[in-house]
């Protein structure tokens, strides 16, 4: 049985991203920020056309490297103002 437990959790690893789950929950907080920030400037404007400035100022917050995680960031942090009314 110790075989297939090691086979799943080698399956695991390559479905999910190491220090993604750290990553987020580091920098949630600034992202809704900044998000924030950025949807009460665009008052009206659909999230598309200023998403680009949210994800370099996050990037720029956090200073990582792998764009793919700040997307990630910028939406969940947008999807959290969507679900509290903010935005």
């Amino acid at each position: 049985m110790g075989w297939l437990n090691k086979f799943f959790g080698w399956l695991k690893n390559i479905f999910v991203r190491n220090g993604l789950d750290k990553f987020l929950s580091k920098y949630i907080d600034v992202a809704v920020e900044i998000v924030g920030g950025l949807a009460a400037v665009n008052n009206n404007a659909d999230f598309h056309t200023w998403k680009d400035a949210a994800w370099l100022r996050v990037k720029e917050a956090t200073g990582e490297v792998r764009g793919n995680w700040v997307a990630i960031l910028v939406a969940l942090a947008f999807e959290n103002l969507k679900a509290k009314g903010e935005v």
